[in-house]
């Protein structure tokens, strides 16, 4: 059977995909969305047909990172954990208390290091970094890269699968890298993570005794 326009108006929630549907909001472009971790993002706000939308609220809670404008419907920020595909609802009440809705879809794919701050210890065997991949399918080989060589003396970079390892022997300040990932298709994923490595030095304690006075070392 046909839906007449005038069913849809009588409705209190109107979703954008009724063909038929003359109000409503309406996101633009392909609305499921496959974003990449750690990679900023901005979609601009909907189209709204019909009564003036002056709130807009988000359900579930968008990945961490991502944030709706609650005054317009726009969605940006820098997703910063991984999510498998979720629909989205995405409602703007009017001033007459109609709501309009739009259905959304984010998948969170990509590489990412966690924790991203490693602090390690000179001349001490530091436990391998990995990194976690998710969404993505890597080559066997050469999947990975990293930006800059220049790592501590003894620390190995994995290309193979972005590990660190080893044990650094010298001294080094923070310092933060770009690792990138090559999937078999050609597309690009980046983490960062910084190292610092420090020496522990320990000093013999001096101390300076009085002639004839007792003393009370505590270990």
């Amino acid at each position: 059977s046909c839906l007449n326009a005038s069913s849809v108006i009588t409705q209190k929630n109107f979703i954008n995909d009724i063909s038929l549907s003359i109000v409503g909001i309406k996101y633009g472009g392909d609305r499921d969305f496959i974003l990449k971790h750690s990679e900023s993002i901005t979609i601009a706000p909907p189209e709204v047909q019909g009564n003036p939308v002056y709130f807009f609220r988000i359900e579930p809670d968008l990945p961490n990172g991502l944030f709706i404008n609650p005054e317009n419907g726009g969605i940006q920020g820098t997703p910063t954990e991984f999510k498998e595909r979720i629909e989205y609802i995405v409602t703007g009440k009017t001033d007459t208390e109609v709501e309009y809705t739009a259905v959304l879809h984010f998948t969170v794919i990509g590489i990412n290091y966690d924790p991203a701050r490693y602090i390690v210890k000179k001349d001490v065997l530091i436990t391998d970094i990995l990194p976690e991949v998710n969404g993505i399918t890597l080559p066997a080989t050469n999947a990975y890269a990293i930006s800059d060589n220049d790592l501590p003396d003894d620390i190995v970079f994995g290309v193979n699968d972005g590990k660190l390892s080893g044990t650094p022997t010298v001294s080094q300040n923070e310092k933060t890298y770009t690792i990138t990932a090559t999937d078999v298709s050609g597309a690009t994923f980046q983490a960062e993570l910084s190292l610092k490595v420090f020496e522990f030095k320990y000093e013999e304690p001096i101390y300076r005794l009085k002639k004839d006075i007792s003393i009370n070392l505590h270990c």
